[in-house]
C-alpha cells in the first residue's frame, strides 16, 4: 500500500497515512459532504450543463412525466372549450351529392337566418350516405354501412333533417324513419303548411319536394330532391325553420 506523509505542524512530527488508489479515489468535484453522516451525496449544484439535465431527469423523471400529462389534459380541456360549437341542426345527405357552396349556405346563411352565432353554433352535415334496394348493383357493404350510420344517428337522436332522392325517400319512409310532415306542420307551423301542401308527397306525407328551390336549382341535380324530418328529431323547431328557409323561393 502506498503511504502518504504529512507533517503535524503543531507537534513537528512526521506521520504517515495510506494514500487512496487512483482507481478507487472518489471524484470530490461533483459531490458534497453530509456533515451528520459523513457520507457524500450528489447535489444538483455540483453539476452543470448537460450533466445537470441528465441529473434532473434521472431523479425527477416521474414527477416531470406526471406534470406533462396534467398540462396536456388541462390544455386539451381549454382548447375544447374554446373551439367547441353547439350543433343546432343535424342534416344527412342520402343519395345526394352537393357542392361546397350548398353546404356553406347551410352553415353560414342559414345560421344568419336563425340569428345564431356561427362562431359558437354549427349545422352538422352527414354526407356520402347511400341507400338502395338489395337488387341494385351498388356495393352492398357500402349500403350496409350507410344504413348503420343512419340508424345509429336516429337512435342517438343525432339526426333532424334528411335531403334525399326518390329511392332513399321510399326506403326511409317505409322503415318509419320519417315523421308525418303534414301533421307536424299543421301542429307547429300551419302557415307553412298552407304554403307547401301542394309540394307534399302524395304517396307518403313524409317529405316536401324542394327541387324547385333556388338553392337546389343551382346544384343542377338529376331527379327530385326531398326534405324529410326524422320522427324523433331533437331539433324539430330548427328543422321546420330549415324547411321554411329552403322553400322560401319555391314558386
Amino acid at each position: 500500500m502506498i503511504m502518504k506523509a504529512f507533517f503535524d505542524v503543531d507537534g513537528l512530527v512526521m506521520r504517515f497515512r495510506p494514500a487512496k488508489d487512483k482507481e478507487n479515489q472518489e471524484d470530490t468535484s461533483l459531490v458534497s459532504a453530509n456533515p451528520e453522516s459523513g457520507e457524500r451525496k450528489w447535489s444538483v449544484k455540483d453539476v452543470h450543463g448537460i450533466a445537470k439535465i441528465s441529473y434532473i431527469w434521472e431523479y425527477y423523471k416521474l414527477p416531470i412525466a406526471i406534470a406533462c400529462i396534467l398540462l396536456y389534459i388541462a390544455g386539451y380541456i381549454i382548447y375544447s372549450n374554446v373551439t367547441h360549437k353547439d350543433t343546432v341542426l343535424y342534416t344527412a345527405l342520402v343519395n345526394v351529392a352537393v357542392s361546397d357552396s350548398f353546404t356553406e349556405e347551410l352553415n353560414t346563411d342559414f345560421l344568419v337566418y336563425l340569428g345564431a352565432d356561427a362562431r359558437k353554433e354549427q349545422v352538422m352535415i352527414y354526407s356520402d350516405l347511400y341507400l338502395a334496394d338489395r337488387e341494385s348493383n351498388v356495393d352492398q357493404n357500402y349500403i350496409y354501412a350507410s344504413n348503420t350510420k343512419i340508424v345509429g344517428s336516429i337512435a342517438g337522436e343525432l339526426l333532424d333533417v334528411v335531403l334525399m332522392d326518390q329511392t332513399a325517400f321510399d326506403i326511409m319512409s317505409k322503415n318509419g324513419y320519417l315523421c308525418n310532415i303534414e301533421e307536424l306542420l299543421l301542429q307547429e307551423a300551419p302557415d307553412l303548411y298552407e304554403e307547401l301542401q301542394l309540394g307534399l308527397t302524395d304517396k307518403y306525407p313524409m317529405a316536401v319536394d324542394i327541387s324547385s328551390s333556388d338553392l337546389v336549382l343551382k346544384e343542377e341535380l338529376n331527379g327530385t330532391l326531398y326534405l324529410g324530418i326524422i320522427a324523433n328529431a331533437p331539433h324539430k323547431d330548427t328543422a321546420i325553420a330549415c324547411l321554411r328557409y329552403l322553400t322560401a323561393s319555391l314558386p
